[in-house]
């Protein structure tokens, strides 16, 4: 379970409402993206460009978000899951 509360944001309640109401027709796929801006320096954001500290990393981190998103939007639960993770390697931030 992901305990957030992003399914309860108006917005997100209409896209709730749209989904399962047959508004946006048959829903066969779904797609989310999910981007961050780092600063290692602050303290906040250090643990997640040290490779060693960063568990799963920005999949793991964020990566969930999108997934549910889909299950509470279509109230199903997803048959495949694809994901890619990229960090860029001329960026200092990650060596």
């Amino acid at each position: 379970m992901i305990a957030y509360r992003a399914q309860y944001e108006p917005y997100n309640l209409k896209s709730i409402e749209m989904a399962r109401n047959g508004e946006l027709g048959k829903l066969q796929f779904v797609t989310s993206d999910h981007g961050r801006i780092l600063n290692p320096e602050m303290p906040k954001d250090k643990w997640r460009t040290q490779k060693r500290m960063a568990g799963g990393g920005s999949l793991m981190d964020m990566g969930i978000y999108s997934l549910q998103a889909a299950r509470y939007i279509t109230g199903e639960k997803p048959t495949e899951v694809q994901a890619m993770i990229y960090s860029d390697p001329t960026d200092p931030r990650f060596k």
